[in-house]
C-alpha cells in the first residue's frame, strides 16, 4: 500500500523542476508516465555518466529524477501521437509540464485545452517565471533563477569580509529548480485534495523564481519591518564562518559572547585571548585579524571531526564541512539508512539519496529503476 496509489499522472517535461515534481509523487506510489520524444528526455544527455562516457541510458540525473516512473515515447509532430497524449491526459488525475505559455498554446496544451479534455484533471505548469508577467515566456535555468530570485546577492552568506573582492556567487547544484519541483508536487496534492472534495480540476502555476524568493532571508525581513535600516549593499561579515583545520574545514561562529568564552577555555586560555576587550562582540570585531590568526593556529592541530566533537560538546556552534564522500559515510545518514541503491539494467548499481520524508504506514519506496528509452 502506497500513499498515492491509484493517482494517475502524465508528465510532459524537459527540465529538472517538472521532473522533480513527478519524481516526488512517483516515489510515494503515484503512477507517473513520462512522455519522451524519440531521441529521449533532455536529462538523458546530462551527466555524470559511469566512466565519463555519454550514454542516454546511464545519465545519473535521468536515473535519479525518473526512477519509479514509466516512460512512453511519442513524436508529437505526428497527429496520431498527439491525439494519444490528449487521450492519456483525459484519463489522468494530474498533468505536469514545463511548457511556457506560448508553447502550451502552440501545442494545444494550455489549461483551456486541458479543461476540454477533462474538467477534473489538474494541470500543473512549472516554468522559470510562471504563466503571467513580462518574463512569462522567457527561458531560465538555475544560474538565472538563483540570481534573479535574489539568492546570489547573499551568497556566500555570512562570509563576505571584503565586498569589493567577493562578488555574489551561485551555490552548487540545482537548488532553485529542485525546490520549485517540490513546491509543484505539494501544490499538485493540494489540487487533488480540492478536486476530490469539490469535483473540479484547476490550473496550478509554479514559477521557479517565486520559489527562490520564498527562501525568506534576513534582509527581506528587514525590508518588511524597517526599510530605513535595509543595508545599501550586501551584508558584510566581520568574522569568517569557515575555518581551516588539519584535514579540511569546519564552520564555527563566535558571534555570541558565551561561545567565545567557551572557545577560549577549550583552547587552554592562551595569553593572546585573555583580553577583556574580547568579551563583547564589538570588541572582538575591532581585533578580527588577531583573533582569527590565533584560533586558526590552534585549529590546525585537530581534524574537523575532532573539532566538531570537542566544540559542539561544549555548546559552541561548530560543525564539519563534509565532502561528498564524507556525507555518504556520515554516521547520521548511515544510522538512518538514507542512501539507497538503484539497480538499473544498463547503468548497474547507482547510489542515490533516499527518502526526504519518512512515513510509518506508507513509506517512500524505490520500486523500479528509471525506464529505458
Amino acid at each position: 500500500m502506497n500513499s498515492l496509489e491509484g493517482i494517475k499522472i502524465i508528465e510532459y517535461s524537459r527540465g529538472r523542476s517538472a521532473s522533480m515534481c513527478g519524481k516526488s509523487l512517483a516515489d510515494f506510489g503515484a503512477d507517473v508516465i513520462l512522455i519522451e520524444p524519440p531521441e529521449g528526455h533532455p536529462s538523458r544527455f546530462h551527466g555524470p555518466y559511469p566512466g565519463g562516457r555519454e550514454d542516454p541510458e546511464k545519465s545519473f540525473q535521468f536515473l535519479y529524477l525518473n526512477a519509479n516512473k514509466r516512460s512512453l515515447v511519442l513524436d508529437l509532430t505526428k497527429k496520431q501521437d498527439s491525439s494519444r497524449l490528449r487521450h492519456l491526459i483525459s484519463e489522468s488525475d494530474l498533468f505536469i509540464t514545463d511548457l511556457k505559455p506560448f508553447e502550451a498554446e502552440k501545442e494545444h496544451l494550455a489549461f483551456t485545452d486541458i479543461r476540454k479534455l477533462n474538467d477534473q484533471t489538474i494541470a500543473t505548469y512549472v516554468t522559470p517565471f510562471g504563466h503571467s508577467g513580462p518574463y512569462k515566456n522567457y527561458s531560465g535555468e538555475e544560474l538565472v533563477l538563483w540570481h534573479m530570485g535574489g539568492l546570489g546577492y547573499e551568497t556566500p552568506a555570512f562570509t563576505v569580509t571584503d565586498l569589493a573582492s567577493q562578488p555574489p556567487l551561485k551555490s552548487g547544484g540545482y537548488n532553485v529548480e529542485y525546490f520549485a519541483g517540490w513546491t509543484a508536487a505539494t501544490a499538485s496534492m493540494i489540487g487533488i485534495f480540492y478536486r476530490d472534495r469539490y469535483g473540479r480540476g484547476q490550473m496550478i502555476d509554479i514559477a521557479a523564481m517565486d520559489s527562490a524568493m520564498n527562501h525568506i532571508r534576513g534582509n527581506f525581513a528587514t525590508f518588511s519591518y524597517d526599510i530605513a535600516s535595509l543595508p545599501e549593499s550586501r551584508l558584510k561579515s566581520f568574522f569568517t564562518w569557515i575555518w581551516p583545520c588539519k584535514d579540511g574545514h569546519v564552520s564555527m561562529s563566535i558571534v555570541a559572547d558565551h561561545w567565545w568564552k567557551l572557545l577560549v577555555d577549550e583552547m587552554g586560555n592562551p595569553a593572546w585571548a585573555i583580553n577583556t576587550d574580547f568579551d563583547t562582540l564589538e570588541g572582538r570585531r575591532d581585533s578580527v585579524e588577531e583573533i582569527e590568526a590565533g584560533v586558526m593556529a590552534w585549529m590546525r592541530s585537530f581534524t574537523k571531526n575532532e573539532l566538531y566533537e570537542r566544540l559542539s560538546g561544549k555548546g559552541i556552534a561548530c560543525f564539519p564541512v563534509y565532502s561528498t564522500d564524507e556525507v555518504i559515510k556520515s554516521p547520521q545518514y548511515v544510522a538512518r539508512d538514507f542512501f539507497v541503491e538503484q539497480n538499473h539494467p544498463k547503468a548497474g548499481k547507482v547510489t542515490q539519496p533516499g527518502p526526504p520524508i519518512r512515513m510509518s504506514k506508507t513509506p517512500w519506496r524505490l520500486g523500479s529503476p528509471a525506464p529505458l528509452l
